[in-house]
């Protein structure tokens, strides 16, 4: 057994907050729809995560890269009328008199503040709790900015604050606290870049719709009057557009849209002026002792840059394993490598279970602790959980992933259940059965793939039938469960995000 396991499978689109975000800013076009098996690129905005570990393929938010501080500074810019767009993009690195777009539309009222914000706590309880005094800092309608102008695409910008930490609650979502700096605004350094806030995520999954989004955030003083930002295509330069401070933030947001999403080699600057139009300085956001700039500039990940860094799939990976053991062996390799909290070891694991043929897959259990597997025909691993007996609903939910060397789909899921279980039937869309196997000790696995199709003919999960599960007991009344396919009953499973 090769000490480096082969990459898991691309995760399964499933609908889920980023994808109704995106969805709301999409109102005015035709709803994004997924291609079967295609990829979705998901946003994590907490920490310094960019594209989550969604693909096989792990993407972080990459370091900001400064123009050192200097005591020359460009003329000041001339703004022109908002919306309007500029058809040549300027590609002088120094832009001594681009031409600027504005990005405000207008402050959110307090009824648009107090849904957001109450939708954003609704999410964010554990991490503010009950007695937090978090208050509105910046509540702005803003357009975010694009390669040529302005896009039609507006964010709910609402940030909370407290004297500690800032949480995003950008158009109601939720993306966890950032922790303010010990630096902070002064009259030398007028701008602190927020640590461990935004990033850059979206949907890439069919190229007329797809958007990518980023959004950035800066502490600013009474000496910033205006913050600006352009994104560029290699040596291209787009035009520069601005944004004027609010609350003593200010909230830079871009958009690639459609085929723009898939475009290469983007990348974000960000300036600040003063009323005068000379450029101020900013700390930007990394370790210590980074030096102070007058602009500060960012990779933004792209649809493009994503799939470019997908390695091919070997089919021959996907086979079953040579034996049991070796199979087990590779189980609890991945589910240590997918384990964020060392609570994998590699030994003392024995298979209370295993599926084994076509497709093989595996129950792994050790003290009060188990987890499942799947090696072929999909390679993934489920989180390391207590290994209770139960009949709850989320007992039930499986995992689904596209199988790319066939272009078909997998379906999985195990347990444990109560000494009176009997049977477990999964009926999937279309009225495909799948029987689980349940072992003496109640530990229990179900596996069914396709070749050449996915599991439903329609292009968005959302729009599949329902999963339907029946629990057959020696004793009582059969256990009937109705599961959806969304993003928590179809992704059980951690090794590559969901």
């Amino acid at each position: 057994m090769s000490e480096l396991l082969p990459p898991p499978p691309p995760r399964r689109p499933a609908p889920d907050q980023l994808r109704q975000r995106i969805e709301n800013e999409l109102a005015r076009a035709e709803r994004g729809r997924r291609l079967a098996l295609a990829p979705v690129v998901a946003l994590v905005a907490a920490a310094a995560v960019v594209i989550a570990a969604v693909l096989g393929v792990t993407a972080y938010r990459q370091a900001s890269t400064a123009e050192p501080a200097t005591t020359v500074s460009p003329s000041p810019a001339t703004p022109s009328a908002p919306g309007t767009m500029s058809s040549t993009p300027s590609t002088d690195p120094t832009d001594s008199g681009p031409q600027t777009l504005d990005l405000d539309v207008r402050a959110m009222s307090d009824s648009e503040t107090a849904n957001v914000r109450k939708s954003c706590l609704g999410q964010a309880d554990a991490d503010l709790g009950p007695g937090s005094d978090a208050k509105p800092a910046y509540t702005r309608w803003v357009r975010r900015a694009g390669l040529t102008g302005p896009t039609w695409s507006q964010a709910q910008a609402l940030i909370l604050a407290d004297q500690n930490a800032l949480w995003d609650c950008a158009d109601g979502g939720y993306s966890g606290p950032s922790v303010l700096g010990s630096t902070r605004p002064t009259t030398a350094v007028p701008v602190v870049e927020v640590p461990d806030f935004g990033g850059a995520g979206g949907t890439c999954v069919h190229r007329s719709n797809d958007i990518m989004t980023s959004e950035n955030l800066f502490e600013v003083g009474d000496a910033v009057a205006q913050g600006r930002i352009r994104l560029n295509e290699g040596d291209q330069h787009g035009p520069w557009q601005t944004l004027t401070p609010s609350g003593g933030y200010l909230y830079l947001s871009a958009a690639l849209i459609g085929a723009d999403a898939w475009r290469r080699s983007i990348t974000l600057d960000y300036e600040f002026l003063d009323a005068a139009g000379k450029r101020l300085t900013v700390q930007p956001y990394g370790e210590r002792g980074t030096p102070t700039a007058q602009r500060v500039s960012e990779e933004f990940g792209t649809c493009g840059d994503a799939m470019a860094r997908i390695p091919r799939q070997d089919p021959t990976s996907l086979k079953p394993p040579a034996s049991d053991a070796a199979g087990a062996k590779a189980c609890v390799k991945l589910a240590k490598q997918s384990s964020s909290g060392g609570e994998v070891s590699v030994s003392g694991w024995r298979r209370a279970l295993v599926l084994s043929g076509s497709s093989w897959g595996a129950v792994l259990v050790k003290g009060d602790r188990r987890f499942a597997c799947s090696l072929a025909p999909t390679r993934e691993v489920s989180a390391v959980v207590s290994d209770k007996r139960s009949t709850a609903t989320s007992s039930f939910w499986f995992a689904t992933n596209p199988i790319d060397a066939t272009e078909g789909a997998s379906f999985w899921a195990a347990g444990r259940v109560p000494a009176n279980v009997t049977g477990i039937t999964y009926v999937l869309p279309g009225g495909v059965r799948v029987p689980a196997t349940i072992a003496a000790d109640g530990h229990w696995m179900a596996m069914y793939s396709v070749d050449g199709k996915d599991l439903a003919p329609q292009e968005n999960t959302a729009d599949w039938d329902p999963v339907k599960v029946t629990i057959t007991r020696s004793s009582g009344a059969p256990i009937m469960y109705t599961i959806p396919f969304d993003d928590k009953t179809m992704c059980n499973q951690v090794s590559h995000g969901c």
